[in-house]
């Protein structure tokens, strides 16, 4: 009898494996349900961190372009006074906007203006003698793991009255995008 019990019980045993094999190699379906969650304010910070500019080229005659030391994310365009000699000179910095993130980068905009220690009047006095373009189109996405370079063109629209140096600060914001 002990032996018909464990013949039936291995038989079922044998059985339900061979099912459940079956069953597997007919099945391309796993579903796995649970939550995971990582904290925003630790993904905002590698996010930022892995999006930074990379290196400011310019003609040291005219031009100083540097990137800041403690924050990547800001280049300074200094022009020196005496770069200009008639209206419609210009001046030109290059920097590069690397991205060492694994998702592309939407670069959502170029911000050129008068550093932001600048008082409102200095504000209005380059608004009046200087025009600032870059070359980045407002749409522009940055591939993952890749890098661009922006030119900035200083453009002498109006001469002024005395010599003076000005600086233009050039930051841009980085919006990741689905990949």
């Amino acid at each position: 009898m002990k032996k018909r019990r464990t013949a039936i019980v291995a038989f079922l045993l044998i059985a339900a494996m061979t099912i459940g094999v079956g069953y597997a190699a007919l099945t391309d379906t796993l579903k796995v349900t649970g939550t995971a969650g990582i904290a925003a304010d630790d993904v905002t910070e590698a996010f930022e961190e892995d999006i930074y500019f990379s290196k400011a080229l310019a003609n040291p005659t005219y031009v100083d372009a540097q990137i800041d030391g403690t924050d990547k994310d800001l280049a300074t365009m200094t022009v020196l006074s005496d770069a200009f000699t008639q209206v419609g000179d210009e001046r030109i910095a290059t920097f590069t906007i690397k991205s060492d993130s694994d998702l592309p980068v939407a670069i959502t905009a170029i911000v050129t203006g008068t550093g932001a220690d600048a008082a409102a009047q200095e504000t209005a006095l380059n608004a009046t003698y200087f025009t600032v373009t870059h070359n980045l189109p407002a749409d522009y996405v940055l591939a993952a793991g890749s890098t661009v370079d922006v030119t900035v063109t200083v453009r002498l629209a109006k001469t002024p009255l005395t010599a003076q140096n000005t600086s233009f600060t050039v930051t841009f914001n980085a919006t990741a995008q689905n990949a």
